[in-house]
């Protein structure tokens, strides 16, 4: 694995490499008109030095935090910093200049400097801001997954029911996108994907059941175990958080039992696709195994 710094390097360069022309030129064209508006401010406010200071200190401070912020255009914001120096510098007087160029080099190396500093930690926060946006996601759609178990105008309102579910299923892949791109790993390494992949393959129990009124028999366990499921996210953030260690799943395995237990009992018997409950609860009793091992893999 690579270390913080260059992994920093490797976005930078990365990003260089895979852009097209197309996406070069509109990078390129965007930093110039930044360039361009903040020497029309720099020469501005450089009649007076305090202000042009100032001027000179929120510039270098912006561009240092966006660079840090979305490393792999660093380079484009650290350009507009630089040039900016450059060719404002020239239109100063000698003495002018020699404070231009020592203030200036002064916040741009102490800015680096704190930069690199901050690198590991700043890596570290938004890890963890990420994986809890995307549990957050994980658990809107594994309550809409139980919601069109549960609710009997699922098929009459099929495409309303559907559409909550897309837009979660959405948001989830926006962040675990931006997570793959932070940990600088394979999706299969993140407990997440395998998360998102068990409950994908519980939810194909709405399309395997062809009479959806043999859901109304286990309604109130449905909603006991995604009450319960909506807890383990709820820990597991905590757990990323570090104001837990554990993931509790005890409620949620008693809940899966007791739908497999009427499942032996009733629904066995009144299904007409009874082998679509058995894959469900399999993959039930899997994603409590994935929530118990989410602490090691983290």
């Amino acid at each position: 694995m690579i270390d913080d710094h260059e992994w920093v390097l490797a976005r930078i360069f990365h990003h260089i490499a895979t852009a097209t022309p197309y996406q070069r030129s509109q990078y390129l064209l965007a930093t110039g008109i930044a360039i361009l508006f903040s020497l029309i401010i720099a020469r501005g406010t450089a009649s007076w030095l305090p202000l042009h200071a100032f001027y000179l200190f929120v510039l270098t401070t912006t561009t240092t935090y966006f660079g840090l912020k979305y490393t792999q255009y660093f380079i484009y914001f650290f350009s507009i910093t630089l040039i900016t120096m450059i060719l404002n510098g020239a239109h100063l007087t000698w003495q002018h200049e020699v404070h231009f160029i020592v203030w200036g080099g002064a916040i741009a190396v102490g800015l680096v400097f704190l930069q690199w500093l901050l690198i590991p930690g700043f890596r570290v926060r938004a890890v963890r801001s990420c994986r809890i946006k995307t549990l957050h996601a994980l658990d809107g759609m594994s309550q809409a997954l139980f919601v069109c178990l549960t609710n009997t105008d699922y098929k009459e309102d099929l495409y309303v029911f559907e559409r909550r579910i897309h837009v979660q299923k959405t948001k989830y892949f926006s962040r675990v996108y931006r997570l793959i791109r932070l940990k600088n790993c394979h999706s299969e390494h993140l407990p997440e994907v395998r998360l998102f992949n068990l409950l994908m393959e519980c939810a194909q129990l709405r399309r395997r059941v062809s009479d959806h009124t043999i859901f109304s028999l286990c309604r109130n366990e449905l909603l006991a175990i995604a009450k319960a499921m909506s807890q383990i996210f709820c820990n597991m953030k905590w757990v990323i958080q570090q104001k837990s260690e554990v993931i509790d799943t005890e409620i949620l395995n008693e809940q899966i039992n007791q739908l497999e237990n009427l499942f032996y009992s009733v629904i066995n018997v009144a299904s007409r696709e009874p082998l679509a409950f058995l894959l469900f609860i399999a993959g039930l009793h899997a994603f409590c195994e994935e929530a118990n091992d989410f602490c090691r893999a983290l």
